[in-house]
């Protein structure tokens, strides 16, 4: 029983998403779906004679077993919204059949004379519009930005079939077409509608780069194997060779079961379309001969017209995506060169210098040779954007890249890895003092910043392979320490030292009990409420994690969540939180209570390109309106990578998610991006607003986010609110949220249930009995 759980779990993974009941009802209906699927299948190859159940086998479980594919289409939209109308839709139009195929069964089996057209045949004209229309929503909701290149192998792949298709199947379908008006309508109707159910999978399946998601190829899988069925018994009927309860039932069953299935497998959304691979040519392609052949064909036998012509425009096509190819290549190690270099400072980038490293690694590794790398970090670089601006700090980084070039040699790789940080790879390890010591003598010149001579100061910290670490994580980290250990001695460089790291082998224990503890559920969420000033009502919530330790209790956030950052365990540990919080808030709305949760995501997350994906399963998981969900960031995890953090930031707000700019005016580089980001709220961080009332600068700096927010129409939220003194400030300066002990510190999720019940007769501003309690580090 257990491995049947598991193999439909595979067949639906999309099924895991929902409740308990909902699940154990899809599984137990698909599996009777599967298994009467191949028991029809086994009875009519091996032709099966079972005396008085021959008919019910034929008739009835064919009847039921389409009505069931439907069915599972429309539990799909009943259950899940993402894409509803086109689930609907989709089970509609089966089910249209579905009927139709009862009515033949019940009124016409056994009928001396059967109409044509009769209402079966409306039913089953009626499969097309409904399928041609669902069939559009789901590619609407993927077909947005798509390579022009691949509209024009849709448009290829189309006319091919197209043109086969007139020249061999419809001709022939249609040869005979004659009577009154409705039965010629229905005999056109039939092979049209197939012809272009293929031309919609085909041109689907193109601007997907021929590598559609799991739930279009199986979508399409079933749709193909219907279309030839239709279309062969069309044909068969006009040769005058069908025969009834063959092969060629089954397979209009097979490709209906096929949708019902579709409809369970990994929702189909918009995602990156990669242009690359065989496969992006050799379709196309192939596309392309079948049309050639068809025109070779036409000069030694009849094809009709229409086939030809078809066939000479796709061609004509093919050579133009052939001219557009060639473009794209000869452009190719441009865009390649542009994507992995540093736009400010024209050295290779992060992405050029990580993948480097890793060929480096396992080219060392295969000769046992040793290599180094450094890490090199301006001195006091803040504090020179803070005095002259960034505008000074961005000069002075393009006039050092041109001075650190001149430092390496050969197959050596220089790059910039962010903000004032630099890497350098090493083939030979032997080598790096002295590169080290050729970086600080470049530096001894002075810089000539809008016509200020600075002398700039780095530090740089030297890692070794084997020596040090063997994996590229390994060595920027030990490298990191090594760079941090000579900063703080004021040296120039330094190799790591195994002795003084003590801190990084507490640090990698902390990693390796923190992935422990979140295997083992030990981390937990505290919420504190956020309150609106102006009525003192509580409309939202932040969650904060704790780790719950066995044996040290509660653990503050400060302790852990800097070392995740710096390690992949952030990654697992904000799903958790996620998941957690995202539950939570079903939980409450089950009680009644309609608060947002915020959640924080660290850079990590952010430029995962999976995050939407994630955060929007964990949200049809839990049945949570995406309006119930915020996700804060902080400026600086911005500036990490700006363009692919904007990017996830308009795809999560696409979702319906709020996003929030946290800890504002910390940072130093947003001010530029916010009017360009989908934010939702601005947070003003707790060391302004705490001292408001007694340090006229801060007060000042409260004061201009509230009216930079506001003039943009953006939500402003106040932090580590303490006093009444600072909350009437807040109020008067026309602050919208505010969140802090004065309230109540961060709460378990029955206690924060229990504080609203008791805050609920409360005037704005008054203190819950929780503020007095001793507060966590939040």
């Amino acid at each position: 029983m257990r491995a049947l759980a598991y193999s439909l779990s595979k067949l639906l993974p999309f099924a895991d998403q929902l409740g308990s009941s909902q699940r154990r009802g899809v599984r137990a209906g698909m599996l009777a779906l599967l298994l009467g699927t191949l028991t029809y299948t086994l009875a009519t190859v091996l032709e099966w004679n079972v005396g008085a159940f021959d008919a019910p086998l034929n008739d009835w479980l064919y009847n039921a077993l389409l009505v069931g594919a439907a069915a599972s289409c429309i539990a799909r939209a009943l259950f899940v919204p993402v894409l509803r109308t086109a689930w609907l839709l989709i089970g509609l139009g089966v089910l249209a059949w579905a009927l139709g195929d009862i009515y033949w069964t019940v009124w016409l089996t056994d009928a001396e004379q059967v109409p044509y057209p009769s209402p079966a045949d409306a039913l089953y004209i009626l499969f097309y519009p409904f399928v041609y229309t669902a069939l559009a929503l789901l590619v609407r909701s993927t077909a947005r930005h798509f390579h022009r290149s691949m509209w024009l192998d849709g448009l290829i792949g189309v006319l091919a079939v197209s043109s086969i298709a007139a020249a061999f199947v419809i001709d022939t379908i249609l040869g005979d077409v004659g009577g009154s008006l409705a039965q010629v309508a229905t005999n056109v109707s039939y092979p049209i509608g197939d012809l272009l159910l293929l031309v919609f999978i085909v041109g689907v399946f193109a601007i997907h780069g021929w590598r559609p998601p799991r739930a279009w190829m199986v979508l399409a899988a079933g749709i193909v194997v219907f279309a030839f069925a239709d279309s062969y018994f069309l044909y068969s009927e006009a040769a005058g060779t069908y025969a009834v309860g063959g092969m060629l039932d089954g397979a209009w069953l097979l490709g209906l079961v096929a949708v019902g299935f579709s409809a369970w497998q990994p929702p189909i959304r918009e995602r990156a379309i990669r242009i690359e691979g065989r496969a992006v040519l050799v379709v196309p392609f192939m596309f392309t001969l079948a049309a050639i052949g068809l025109l070779i064909l036409g000069n030694f036998q009849h094809v009709p017209d229409i086939s030809l012509a078809l066939a000479g425009l796709a061609t004509v096509i093919a050579l133009l995506r052939v001219a557009i190819t060639f473009n794209e290549l000869r452009e190719l190690p441009e865009t390649r060169r542009q994507a992995e270099t540093d736009e400010l400072t024209g050295l290779s980038n992060r992405r050029l210098f990580y993948r480097k490293l890793t060929e480096a690694i396992d080219k060392a590794a295969k000769s046992s040779q040793q290599l180094a790398v450094l890490m090199i970090d301006l001195d006091h670089f803040k504090e020179l954007n803070d005095t002259l601006g960034h505008y000074a700090g961005d000069t002075l980084l393009q006039q050092l890249g041109p001075r650190l070039q001149r430092t390496i040699r050969g197959e050596e790789t220089l790059a910039r890895l962010g903000g004032d940080e630099f890497g350098v790879l090493l083939p030979d390890g032997s080598v790096a003092a002295r590169v080290a010591q050729r970086i600080e003598q470049e530096l001894e010149l002075p810089f000539d910043i809008g016509g200020v001579t600075m002398h700039v100061d780095a530090s740089t910290g030297i890692a070794l392979y084997p020596d040090h670490a063997t994996s590229v994580e390994g060595l920027l980290q030990r490298a990191d320490v090594a760079m941090y250990e000579a900063k703080g001695e004021h040296r120039a460089y330094r190799f790591y030292a195994p002795e003084r790291d003590q801190h990084s082998r507490e640090r990698l224990s902390m990693v390796s009990r923190l992935r422990g503890a979140i295997e083992a559920g030990e981390l937990v969420l505290h919420y504190q409420p956020q309150v609106e000033i102006s009525t003192g009502r509580v409309v939202s919530v932040e969650a904060l994690v704790r780790w719950n330790d066995p044996e040290r209790g509660l653990i503050s956030p400060a302790e852990f969540i800097p070392v995740a950052e710096q390690t992949a365990v952030m990654h697992p540990l904000t799903l958790t939180v996620l998941d957690s919080a995202i539950a939570q808030s079903r939980s409450w709305l089950e009680e009644g209570v309609h608060l947002m949760v915020s959640v924080n995501i660290s850079a990590t997350n952010l430029l995962d390109e999976m995050l939407p994906d994630v955060v929007n399963q964990l949200l049809q998981r839990h049945r949570v309106p995406a309006e119930y969900l915020r996700l804060e960031m902080t400026e600086n995890v911005l500036m990490s990578d700006p363009a692919r953090a904007m990017k996830a930031i308009q795809e999560l707000s696409d979702l319906g998610v709020e996003i929030a700019l946290d800890d504002f005016g910390t940072g130093y580089s947003s001010l530029s991006y916010l009017k360009t980001l989908a934010v939702d709220e601005l947070k003003i961080d707790m060391s302004f607003v705490t001292n408001m009332t007694t340090d006229p600068q801060d007060a000042a700096i409260v004061r201009s986010v509230l009216e930079m927010g506001h003039s943009m129409g953006l939500r402003v939220v106040a932090e580590g609110v303490e006093t009444e003194q600072v909350r009437r400030e807040l109020a008067g300066l026309g602050c919208d949220l505010a969140q802090g002990f004065l309230f109540s510190k961060a709460l378990q999720p029955d206690e924060m249930v229990r504080w609203l019940h008791d805050r609920s007769g409360a005037e704005p501003g008054e203190a819950s009995p929780a503020a007095s309690e001793p507060a966590l580090t939040t």
